[in-house]
């Protein structure tokens, strides 16, 4: 059996203090590096990253930026892209996806000199025209959610993993284990394929790193869902939770603490590499696209699905997505009208800006979370910040 580990990395975080911005590329995403390239140099990983997240390694924390191109450079990890600042493609038009996507792919092609093939899908949420958006972004793959397809399958709707545990959504809907959409790539649309996770293991390996989980139980789960050929996708999860507890104790507990020191989340992640050598090895996400067969049956979701079991109007409902509808849809209307009067390269170069302003203004970090939590207010000013530049840009190339 094979395993797949892709840690995905957002600095846009609700409630993540822009003070500590340094200290998670350094605590998480600096350390993880340096854990594959000194402690297990040769074995396979995935990082995935906002444009945003790069872009702001690169201007303030340079050294976590170079050990990350070490580990790709050494041909260890593999680089998984995503919408430029985080944003919920399903709540936005087409167009405003693409774009958000495009930017996040500029960001490895400066930084890193490549594009990604596989693309991260922020919380899984899912609408029928989301793969299209990857595929005209020039993506061939996407981590999708397994959950999210078997409910779509048989109709049954499972609660949030916020409030029940993994133990209880075995419970209330069992799988077969070997089920091949779990463990063989799938075709979604033609051209782009589905790696997919499932929260039975993903959220039992989080819960891991924060030693909340005991190794003989996640070995067991392991096992259990890694018989015969393929893969297991291990984690798919926030990287934040490795190196520091990111949400943990909010989401988990309800309790006020956020983005706390980890350092022995590597020790636990070293041990389970171990574990999983025994066991087979350890893989990316392109390879298990070129060493299995694709499952024949394109795999299905029904429109609204979200991963951990949530739906997509989860994210368009808060009382912050309502307030700032108006003005966003007011933005990309300017956008347009922009775009039609523009004639000349400079005025079309400032069109771009204006939307790579507005993919940012559409960041859900501004929105999230829902009560009787909130987004900060240094989340929301952030987008309505971008917001305003994006209207400023558009403004001006209209004469406003």
């Amino acid at each position: 059996m094979k395993f797949i580990f892709v840690f995905h990395a957002n600095l846009n975080y609700s409630n993540l203090v822009p003070e500590k911005f340094d200290f998670v590329c350094r605590a998480s995403y600096g350390r993880l590096a340096e854990f594959f390239n000194d402690r297990y140099p040769g074995e396979k990983w995935c990082y995935e990253a906002s444009g945003f997240t790069l872009d702001y390694m690169a201007a303030h924390t340079p050294e976590v930026l170079e050990g990350l191109k070490k580990a790709y450079r050494d041909g260890n990890c593999e680089l998984v892209g995503s919408p430029y600042a985080h944003s919920i493609l399903t709540a936005f038009p087409y167009e405003d996806g693409v774009h958000a996507l495009k930017f996040g792919v500029e960001s490895w092609q400066k930084h890193f000199g490549t594009r990604p093939a596989v693309g991260w899908n922020p919380e899984g949420c899912w609408r029928n025209d989301v793969p299209e958006m990857y595929k005209e972004a020039g993506y061939s793959a996407i981590i999708a959610d397994y959950d999210s397809y078997i409910q779509s399958k048989t109709g049954i709707t499972l609660p949030a993993t916020h409030t029940h545990s993994p133990e209880q959504i075995d419970d209330i809907l069992s799988i077969e284990p070997s089920d091949p959409v779990l463990h063989f790539p799938s075709r979604v649309i033609p051209g782009v394929k589905a790696i997919t996770r499932t929260d039975r293991v993903s959220v039992r390996t989080l819960k891991y790193f924060i030693g909340e989980q005991d190794f003989d139980g996640l070995i067991k789960t392991i096992d259990r869902y890694s018989t015969g050929e393929g893969y297991l996708t291990l984690f798919a999860e926030d990287a934040e939770y490795v190196g520091t507890t990111a949400w943990y104790h909010l989401k988990y507990h309800g309790l006020s603490r956020l983005f706390e020191d980890n350092p022995g989340s590597f020790d636990r992640l070293a041990k389970l590499i171990d574990a999983l050598k025994e066991r087979g090895e350890l893989i990316t996400c392109s390879q298990a696209l070129e060493m299995f067969p694709t499952v024949e049956e394109a795999i299905a979701i029904d429109e609204g699905f979200a991963w951990h079991h949530n739906k997509t109007t989860d994210w368009e409902d808060t009382p912050q997505a309502i307030a700032f509808k108006p003005k966003i849809d007011e933005v990309r209307e300017t956008i347009r009208n922009a775009e039609k009067k523009a004639s000349s390269d400079d005025d079309k170069q400032k069109v771009l800006k204006a939307w790579w302003h507005l993919v940012q203004g559409e960041n859900s970090d501004g929105i999230w979370p829902k009560p009787p939590h909130k987004p900060a207010d240094f989340n929301i000013k952030f987008c309505d910040d971008h917001l305003n530049a994006a209207s400023d840009i558009a403004q001006s190339i209209l004469g406003g």
